[in-house]
């Protein structure tokens, strides 16, 4: 409710500033010629050529060789091999790669692997032990030695 005046101000002064302008009044408009460059088209031919493709089609191949356009075309199947790496065949008219097989090289590693091992013996908790301070006996505060059977809480 503490807002309520000062909202009540902002309308008032809203409907007071909308109210009271001018109504005869526009702002003046003004007008101006723009001349834009002529637009120059300019058409340029550009010498084409057409390549085809070749497209493909099906065969069924009874021999070893191929006739196209009156040329005889012999099939070429090659095995390339390069040691232990791979082993890739090759073949057609057109060589291309049938497959390929790879190998690994194989690699022998003999590592010795040494750790040091430390037993550490269990602690023990129970210990016979032989004190000696002051005690309090029939005749007062007197020294003691004595023989004890203890329990270690903590070690060091």
């Amino acid at each position: 409710m503490k807002a309520l005046p000062y909202i009540i101000i902002g309308i008032a002064c809203f409907a007071l500033g909308w109210l009271v302008r001018p109504a005869g009044r526009h702002p003046a408009v003004k007008t101006d010629t723009v001349q834009a460059p002529p637009i120059v088209v300019t058409k340029t031919k550009v010498d084409t050529l057409l390549l085809v493709s070749p497209l493909p089609y099906i065969a069924w191949l009874t021999g070893d060789t191929i006739e196209v356009d009156g040329c005889r075309h012999a099939k070429e199947q090659k095995m390339y091999t390069d040691d232990s790496t791979y082993t890739a065949w090759v073949s057609g008219v057109r060589p291309s790669l049938d497959s390929i097989r790879m190998y690994r090289q194989t690699q022998y590693v003999d590592r010795y692997i040494y750790r040091d091992v430390f037993h550490q013996p269990k602690p023990k908790r129970f210990g016979i032990g032989l004190s000696a301070g002051y005690g309090v006996g029939k005749g007062g505060l007197s020294p003691v030695v004595a023989l004890t059977l203890n329990w270690n809480l903590w070690q060091w």
